[in-house]
């Protein structure tokens, strides 16, 4: 936990995390189903996007947690690299599946959303 930190002020920010995380799920799951139906990357890689934003919110929480502020620039610097490395690997998924699609002359079709 954070050496300054108060319990109250703790609770509202894993309160607000996990909210924010069940929002991104919710968000995660319309934008996926809408890209598979319409065939719109763009659409999947938003969807693969939420997901991210859950997984960031979940190591927020991970290093709000930390028992002592040494283990949570640890645990921040971890989390930190973990974003980094996901949201570099959407960034060549959806370049690579654009470059395909582009190749290939597809258009994404009409969405729902």
């Amino acid at each position: 936990m954070l050496s300054r930190t108060s319990p109250r002020a703790l609770r509202l920010a894993l309160w607000l995390i996990a909210l924010t995380a069940a929002y991104n799920v919710v968000e995660g799951v319309v934008a996926i189903a809408s890209g598979l139906a319409a065939h719109s990357i763009t659409l999947l890689a938003f969807g693969a996007d939420s997901y991210l934003e859950v997984a960031a919110a979940a190591a927020v929480g991970w290093r709000l947690l930390a028992p002592d502020e040494e283990e949570g620039e640890r645990r921040e610097e971890r989390a930190l690299r973990f974003v980094g490395v996901t949201f570099l690997v959407l960034a060549v998924a959806v370049t690579l599946e654009a470059c395909l699609a582009l190749a290939g002359r597809d258009g994404a079709e009409a969405s729902p959303v």
